[in-house]
């Protein structure tokens, strides 16, 4: 939530011009998302909304801050593009853990090698020109990857890959990803399975604690969402002082 909201904010900054121009703004403030006024043009409704409207002041709050003081922003976004892989770029797989995999596709298979990035999953083929060196053939954020076992084969794993959303009650985005991977045997299987889960954690775990140090939050970096909940009840209460 807290990459997604900044990710709209960037996308649709708040433009008064554009206010003054929606005859909405002249009605009483609408509360639910039946009215069909953008969540920016009315108050929010529940627990959610009010999490992500105290997301988006904070956004609104430091980035002011940071302008009035001339500060550079270094620490939005969590996940800098510049620092992840692409596809078709060539990597160093020397020192790396490869697992060996088949890619079952919807029209064809593929023969891939999986590496587990501290922020991506990536898939490579081997580079034909250079020795040691691969290719990647697909990569995605850790934080996004689901796996499942194959019910009928123990050296296969479902594995999908959601699309971030820019709107958070968009459900039926489909996924980066949906395909079943088949290992050389179970125990590669399992050992991709729990290096993927741990990968995930470890990815989302890093991202807890950069959003604990934008807080200024010293503690465990569990206590960063406790933080804004903390955020979200100041705001609820002060709408209904007001």
């Amino acid at each position: 939530m807290f990459e997604d909201e900044y990710r709209q904010t960037q996308l649709n900054p708040l433009r008064i011009e554009h206010f003054l121009k929606d005859s909405c703004m002249l009605f009483p403030p609408s509360t639910t998302p039946l009215s069909g006024v953008e969540f920016i043009k009315r108050l929010p409704s529940g627990d959610i909304e009010r999490a992500r409207r105290s997301i988006r002041v904070f956004f609104l709050v430091r980035a002011l801050f940071l302008e009035l003081s001339s500060i550079a922003e270094t620490e939005l976004p969590l996940t800098k593009p510049e620092n992840l892989l692409k596809l078709n770029d060539k990597i160093d797989f020397h020192n790396c853990d490869l697992i060996a995999c088949t890619v079952h596709m919807t029209e064809r298979k593929d023969r891939r090698f999986l590496v587990i990035d501290q922020m991506q999953f990536i898939l490579i083929e081997p580079d034909s020109t250079k020795i040691s060196w691969g290719i990647v053939k697909f990569c995605a954020l850790m934080q996004d990857v689901e796996v499942a076992n194959d019910k009928e084969d123990s050296r296969s794993l479902h594995i999908t890959i959601h699309k971030p959303v820019a709107n958070i009650y968009v459900k039926t985005s489909p996924p980066i990803l949906n395909a079943k991977f088949t290992f050389d045997d179970h125990i590669r299987c399992m050992t991709a399975k729990q290096n993927l889960n741990k990968g995930r954690q470890r990815a989302r775990q890093m991202k807890l604690s950069k959003i604990a140090a934008i807080l200024e939050i010293e503690t465990a970096p569990t206590n960063a969402m406790n933080h804004l909940k903390l955020l979200t009840t100041t705001t609820s209460y002060t709408q209904h002082q007001f």
